[in-house]
């Protein structure tokens, strides 16, 4: 399909930086404009809720996932939150590091390539995958874009015969920046990366860009450490709270099998933990969640890895990402050793990704986030030159711009589906904040609250009468016990203000026959409530 030659040549463009800061700044603006982006997890909302006060408990940093954002960046975001709450900051965090990572890594391009290929490449991988992890934004997208354009970075200064020192500052804070928002995604982005660090030339070159990575590395662990000690002083119970928190994604992240005769005695147990009914960390202790992780943990037998139901998320449903991967191939095809790298750093991707299906579940930005890492290292690692024949040139074209418009589209497709979304959601908190003397435990159904738009505010969409019991918050006893009188879960049917938003579970009425001794009623859903399938269980 095209003619490549050999790396690094100068680039035309005599003002790199300034064509990556316009071109990004108008493609951020068409997509935020006409896009519609929403959190991809509910988590991301609780976050939000939490630094600005949607819970009505008091702003806080105590955020219950230790190793997901450092207070470093949520205290910040606290005052901005108090002072100027008509902004969402959490969502702006989260943009902002998109929008200053797609800068750098059109820069690099820029530096690399010609300048017209390098802004067919930018165009191909914005609409394809980082269209993709803005609308469906979370701090594991945020994260994903900093530690590729961190990476980027350092390895473009190393690879360079005279590179500036000075773009090791930004390179380092942006890797630094990735781990901070989420500590582990690192680990298999690196791994992706680390074949091109080969294509450095010299020894000392390549020490060099390692040396900076391992800094960077020590820097965001020993951060972690200091996050640690801060949640210690100023964060009751959040040890405990997180602990019990490992010990429940020890338990439904991975491969398990609950029909061991070993686990006979726990189904009901094994049925909360499946529903997610975990609201405080007595429900069910961590020693005996832990245990039920270790025992129910199990690789995924081969021949149900083969299925088509185990093979449809990872291949059907990601095709636009791994088709790009393969043409990507052979438009960033260069030298022996280039190619050698390329394959390795695809290889190291495949099996990654046949590691966490194999062995724990795999969240759904993975591929896309393992595809635009090599992406990028590829498209920087060679320099593309146009084909020779004319027609071959055409239909080089032809495809880039079918790629394009299939990225368009699929940010069309995802906008709509969001805003039906977050229309729902609008509409089931709308409803239920007209009941405000009510508490509603939230025990199903909850995928919805994870489409929150990401403009919305904690002020305009505040969930203070909703309580989630698959994250233990102990920040809200407080503000509980005070407006509704909430004692603790086990005392829920029993008191007048709490009410059940969700389907019917029967490990929840096991749990509660069994926790009072007396039959429960669910009463069937209660009229007045269109959005939600509202009960108040009596026992009998």
């Amino acid at each position: 399909m095209s003619n490549i030659i050999s790396t690094l040549p100068a680039n035309p463009a005599q003002r790199p930086l300034l064509i990556a800061f316009g071109g990004v700044t108008a493609l951020f603006a068409l997509l935020l404009t006409f896009g519609f982006p929403v959190y991809h997890s509910p988590d991301d909302t609780f976050t939000a809720m939490i630094l600005g006060n949607g819970f009505g408990t008091g702003q806080s940093d105590c955020l219950p996932f230790m190793h997901n954002m450092h207070y470093w960046l949520s205290a910040p975001l606290i005052g901005l939150y108090k002072n100027y709450p008509s902004q969402n900051w959490y969502s702006w965090l989260l943009l902002f590091t998109q929008y200053i990572c797609c800068i750098v890594i059109f820069y690099v391009q820029l530096k690399r390539q010609n300048w017209l290929p390098a802004v067919i490449f930018f165009l191909l991988s914005f609409s394809v995958y980082v269209s993709f992890l803005i609308l469906y934004l979370h701090n594991s997208s945020a994260a994903v874009t900093a530690i590729a354009a961190g990476s980027l970075l350092i390895w473009h200064y190393a690879d360079q015969p005279k590179g500036s020192k000075w773009l090791l500052i930004p390179a380092a804070a942006l890797l630094v920046l990735g781990m901070l928002l989420r500590l582990h995604i690192a680990i298999p982005l690196l791994i992706i990366a680390a074949p091109f660090f080969l294509l450095i030339k010299g020894w000392k070159k390549k020490l060099e860009a390692v040396a900076v990575i391992a800094i960077c590395i020590l820097l965001a662990l020993n951060a972690y450490t200091l996050h640690e000690n801060y949640y210690t002083r100023h964060c009751p119970n959040w040890q405990s709270e997180e602990h019990y928190r490992q010990a429940k994604y020890d338990f439904i992240n991975y491969n398990r099998d609950t029909t061991k005769a070993s686990l006979a005695a726990y189904r009901e147990d094994i049925s909360l933990v499946n529903a997610l009914i975990l609201p405080d960390t007595a429900f069910i202790p961590r020693e005996r969640l832990s245990m039920l992780a270790r025992e129910a943990k199990t690789i995924m037998p081969l021949r149900t890895f083969f299925s088509m139901d185990t093979l449809y998320w990872p291949l059907v449903n990601n095709r636009l990402f791994l088709v790009m991967a393969l043409v990507a191939m052979s438009l960033f095809w260069g030298r022996r050793q280039n190619n050698i790298i390329k394959i390795l750093s695809l290889l190291a991707a495949a099996a990654l990704t046949v590691y966490l299906v194999m062995v724990m579940k795999l969240p759904e930005f993975i591929i896309p986030s393992f595809v635009f890492t090599w992406f990028v290292f590829a498209a920087s690692s060679v320099k593309y030159i146009y084909p020779p024949a004319v027609m071959n040139r055409v239909i080089t074209f032809l495809i880039i711009a079918s790629f394009i418009g299939w990225g368009v589209v699929r940010a069309v497709k995802i906008s709509n589906h969001n805003k039906e979304e977050f229309g729902e959601l609008w509409a089931i908190q709308r409803e239920l904040s007209t009941h405000p003397d009510k508490l509603f435990i939230s025990i199903g159904d909850n995928d919805v609250f994870g489409s929150f738009y990401v403009f919305a505010t904690p002020e305009d969409y505040p969930m203070k009468n909703m309580l989630f019991v698959d994250q233990p918050l102990s920040l809200r006893n407080a503000a509980l016990l005070r407006d509704f009188g909430y004692t603790g879960f086990n005392d829920a049917i029993l008191n007048p203000n709490v009410y059940f938003r969700g389907p019917e579970l029967p490990a929840l009425t096991d749990h509660f026959t069994h926790q009072l001794q007396k039959p429960v009623d669910w009463g069937g859903p209660l009229s007045g409530f269109k959005y939600s399938r509202v009960c108040k269980p009596m026992t009998r």
